[in-house]
């Protein structure tokens, strides 16, 4: 096993096979390879299947007898992982934009981190090529450049780039505000002249917290980022972890809230809501003529939920949110396929 590269490992069998760590090992028992002066695998954790051999070299690339290392990334593997994402193959019953989105970050992502399984000799190479560089000129590859400019330290290269990025979709906008916000306290939290930590402005917490309450599948992976910088627990608004000074309201004071996105849609929507009254809510959709079309219970221990009415026609229509006997929120709704 390579001893000090971080990929491109594998441990080789008695038959001469190559095995990933998450491979079998039946058929009767191994030799695997190590080298020991980096790190000593337990037996008790391989199991009795295995022989452990030692090889006390710390050559990278060099593991025993002529035994050399070999690429992670096969032909298989790599359809395994990117082949229905790269041809356009999968097929999403709800929210299809949004997961769209998040397999080609997914698979831009790791061919971004390994360019070499772009050339695996495989008469489908051109594929990923062109997936990888549509890819490239577009938004993913834009903000993949920011990313690997702020782990470089190259901040004002990141700004630059993150400020020629034009958002299609909530989840750009999202990652664009973040990235804004997050290279300011980078910058401030470069300079020692400065005796105390980073504080968001008034303005900064108001688009932070707009962000972390959103649901990640709808908003990206900003908000995640987003609930880290505030230090706050959407899921449980009463416990208050945020070093950014953003109270958060006793229940009691509290009002229930709804947000339902994208509006209009295609009939499939995501509807958010926070209900600190704990009485029995409902979501319902009303045609032109009053007629109810649509009635859906509200899970008071989510917060979320997707409303699916791909049964209705394209039009205009009203959903009304109902909790207990109050009405909460009423608006209009339009259904465009």
């Amino acid at each position: 096993m390579s001893g000090t590269a971080v990929t491109g490992n594998g441990w080789i069998s008695s038959s001469g096979a190559v095995n990933d760590l998450d491979g079998s090992t039946a058929g009767g028992v191994h030799q695997w390879y190590y080298d020991g002066t980096v790190y000593t695998p337990s037996s008790a954790v391989l199991g009795s299947q295995i022989n452990l051999n030692n090889l006390g070299i710390s050559t990278s690339n060099t593991c025993s007898g002529g035994i050399n290392p070999y690429h992670t990334v096969t032909v298989s593997g790599r359809e395994r992982k990117l082949g229905s994402i790269i041809r356009g193959e999968n097929q999403y019953d709800t929210l299809s934009q949004q997961y769209l989105i998040h397999d080609t970050i997914y698979a831009f992502r790791i061919m971004s981190k390994d360019t070499a399984m772009l050339n695996l000799g495989a008469q489908d190479d051109s594929l990923y090529h062109r997936f990888f560089n549509i890819a490239s000129q577009e938004n993913y590859g834009k903000f993949e450049q920011v990313n690997q400019h702020i782990f470089a330290g190259d901040i004002n290269s990141a700004i630059a780039v993150n400020n020629t990025i034009i958002p299609e979709n909530d989840i750009e906008t999202n990652q664009q505000a973040v990235n804004s916000i997050w290279v300011q306290k980078i910058i401030y939290d470069a300079d020692t002249t400065h005796l105390l930590g980073y504080s968001y402005d008034a303005n900064q917490r108001t688009v932070l917290h707009d962000i972390a309450v959103q649901h990640p599948m709808m908003g990206g992976e900003a908000v995640y980022q987003a609930r880290t910088m505030l230090w706050i627990d959407v899921e449980n608004p009463e416990m208050n972890l945020s070093r950014a000074h953003i109270a958060i309201k006793p229940a009691e004071n509290m009002q229930n809230t709804y947000k339902l996105y994208p509006n209009p849609n295609t009939g499939s929507m995501m509807l958010e809501y926070n209900i600190v009254t704990k009485d029995p809510a409902v979501f319902e959709i009303y045609d032109v003529s009053g007629r109810l079309v649509k009635q859906q219970n509200l899970n008071l221990q989510n917060t979320y939920t997707i409303i699916d009415a791909n049964e209705l026609n394209n039009g205009l229509y009203y959903y009304i949110i109902k909790s207990g006997d109050k009405k909460e929120k009423a608006e209009k709704l339009v259904i465009v396929k």
